[in-house]
């Protein structure tokens, strides 16, 4: 066998039905075809993942993945993604982690981790390097995240292991419940926990011992110290490295894209908005910056609410997504309430901004008496309540009888479960293929493509084209000049409407740049689509090159990444997804009431014109299923076989 670099070499295989554990080879062929991280999970879920099972059963697949740069020196490389059908949209999902817990499973010698079957009582995973056991986890089950993390570290006595837990939120199978690393390390979104959860799975407790080999050790420190120094010498560094994404928050309030109460109104008060900016935030809470893996930016931080009803808070994080949901979507400006709202989050093992969007989508029907008080338990869902938003947040987590129960299932189901309300319910419900987004896309129309084609649903981290992004000197050479003049340079911040095909294009570079970053498994704000030049496809084929002593160009990483989001695609469209479902939701095609952006809308004409360019770019018919000349192109002949085998089947 030839020695291998970068990748660990292993597949490790759990199921939970048989208690059966296996081990298999990440064969050269997949590794240089698929890289690894996401790319390569969504292949696994592809292929193992039959169409229509139901995304909380045994059939479903739970498969962590690490990439080939995972757990070395370099820009951020701690993180990794979790995939499965999504109990929360019911098509491909997944979600991507930071922390360390990443690389201490490539330590203990395993690039991805495929979880089978359901067990019929609470279990833990404990994997020691080669040692792997399924160990009982009934006297942990009903714990907290914090509560099972010390009790596992007891049990095992070891305080350094790494630890991916869930809380109660995932036992009672909260449709967007998520496992937590490293306490507040949470891969949201999608609702991984409650598949953890559907499977008995308490905790993934790891040991690793081993090493991972560098092809080129020199070459690779040599470059990645001059990568480090980019990133230390960039403009945006000192916003990244002490505000983290709070930073964010003051110019989405200036241009108007603040999402208040449930994207009502897109520009909060002044008063208000002050109260959660980054440096409000960095003052009043912030004790200490703190890192994931390897990063040059620790764009985290440790904070402590000193005073007020909820003095004594610790918590971890807070990003701008969190205090976006829990803030100014709630229309409270309370920064230690929201601090609150994330421990507890932590806790239970909640998404924090599937979890605000819910609360903010409740309140929203409340105003407009479509929930009532007797949907609510006699509760009056009031906008900017603090005390309510913490009992809300409880009440989903276990899964209280009523207005818990009812938000737990996420916008899909509960307008189901609304019955002749929910065609009303609908209209407020900001979603694209049922998964929302914090952000009021509804004045760009680049933008509104990029979270309406996104693989998952509505998504910012699939390959946003962002402001910062486009006056960055890569994209200028990828795309002409002139049109960058003619669109962009002469206007105010904030007109992005017009319309040009080359958006297409930018939002394919924006979705390769995050898928690679998501195959080697390194933190995207650390690369260009996060203004960080110093880190594009070039240096990412690099750095992989050195670490692994392939020879990849970057049209190598380009194709291996078009794979992937091919996969996603045929995922999703094997469970029914057409071009329909990617149309965004009937509030995005409505005028901004008030604010810089007032009277902008989506144009439903000019959307649907550069969804189908988008799709003929794509390699995807008018109604947004891959066609087999393009997947082909690409070796994926099987995708194609099953696509069409599919569509014949149901033609019939």
């Amino acid at each position: 066998m030839d020695e291998i670099f970068g990748w660990a070499g292993t597949i490790l295989r759990v199921d939970l039905t048989l208690s059966r554990i296996m081990k298999e080879p990440f064969t050269e062929e997949l590794r240089e075809k698929y890289i690894g991280g996401r790319n390569f999970n969504s292949k696994i879920l592809f292929d193992e993942v039959p169409p229509g099972i139901d995304p909380l059963g045994p059939e479903n697949r739970l498969i962590i993945g690490t990439g080939p740069l995972t757990g070395i020196l370099g820009p951020a490389t701690g993180r990794f993604t979790v995939t499965a059908k999504s109990p929360l949209t019911g098509i491909h999902g997944d979600s991507n982690g930071g922390g360390d817990f990443g690389p201490e499973l490539k330590y203990a010698g395993y690039d991805h981790l495929i979880i089978s079957g359901s067990s019929e009582e609470p279990v833990y995973l404990w994997i020691d390097d080669d040692k792997v056991e399924i160990r009982k986890a009934l006297h942990l089950w009903g714990k907290t995240v914090f509560e099972t993390d010390q009790l596992i570290k007891s049990e095992i006595g070891d305080q350094e292991i790494k630890t991916l837990i869930i809380g109660p939120a995932g036992e009672r199978l909260v449709r967007f419940a998520c496992p937590i690393a490293n306490l507040y390390r949470a891969p949201g979104r999608c609702g991984m926990g409650a598949v953890m959860g559907s499977k008995k799975l308490k905790a993934i407790a790891i040991r690793g011992k081993k090493s991972i080999k560098i092809a080129k050790p020199k070459e690779y420190l040599e470059y990645v110290e001059e990568v480090f120094s980019r990133i230390y010498g960039a403009t945006i560094y000192p916003f990244w490295s002490r505000y983290g994404t709070t930073t964010l928050i003051a110019p989405k309030q200036q241009r108007g894209e603040m999402s208040v109460r449930n994207k009502q109104q897109t520009q909060w008060s002044e008063e208000k908005a002050k109260e959660i900016f980054g440096q409000t935030f960095v003052e009043r809470l912030v004790e200490k910056s703190k890192g994931c893996f390897s990063c040059p930016i620790h764009c985290s931080h440790g904070l402590v609410v000193k005073e007020g009803p909820y003095a004594g808070t610790y918590c971890e994080g807070m990003e701008w997504g969190t205090i976006g949901c829990f803030g100014n979507q709630l229309d409270n400006p309370r920064l230690d309430a929201i601090a609150k709202a994330h421990e507890l989050s932590s806790q239970y093992g909640l998404d924090t901004m599937s979890t605000g969007l819910m609360i903010a989508f409740a309140m929203e029907l409340f105003q407009r008496n479509i929930l009532t008080r007797e949907d609510t338990g006699g509760i009056d869902l009031n906008w900017g309540d603090h005390e309510l938003i913490l009992k809300l947040i409880s009440k989903i987590a276990y899964r209280e009888e009523g207005i818990g129960d009812l938000l737990a299932d996420g916008k899909r189901i509960f307008i189901k479960r609304l019955g002749k309300r929910g065609e009303e319910a609908a209209k407020y419900a900001n979603h694209v293929k049922w998964l929302d987004e914090l952000t009021d896309f509804r004045s760009d129309l680049g933008r509104a493509l990029n979270y309406s084609v996104s693989t998952r649903g509505a998504d910012h981290l699939r390959g946003l084209p962002t402001y910062s992004i486009w006056e960055d000197s890569d994209f200028k050479r990828l795309f002409e000049e002139k049109y960058w003049d003619r669109k962009f340079k002469s206007s105010k911040a904030t007109d992005f409407q017009a319309y040009d095909p080359i958006r297409a294009d930018i939002v394919m570079f924006t979705e390769t740049v995050c898928g690679a970053a998501d195959a080697l498994e390194i933190c995207k704000f650390n690369t260009e689509w996060m203004a960080q030049e110093s880190v594009n496809l070039s240096t990412m084929a690099r750095l992989l090159s050195l670490a692994t002593g392939l020879r990849i160009e970057v049209e190598d990483l380009r194709k291996s990444i078009e794979r992937g989001w091919q996969i996603e695609r045929a995922f999703s469209v094997l469970e029914g997804i057409t071009a329909k479902d990617d149309i965004p939701s009937a509030r995005y095609f409505e005028p901004i009431p008030s604010g810089p952006q007032k009277g902008k809308k989506l144009d439903r004409e000019l959307f649907e014109k550069l969804l189908q360019i988008y799709y003929e770019k794509r390699g995807w018919n008018s109604d947004g299923i891959p066609i087999r000349k393009r997947l082909e192109e690409l070796g994926l002949k099987d995708v194609a076989d099953r696509l069409e085998l599919v569509q014949h089947s149901t033609s019939i």
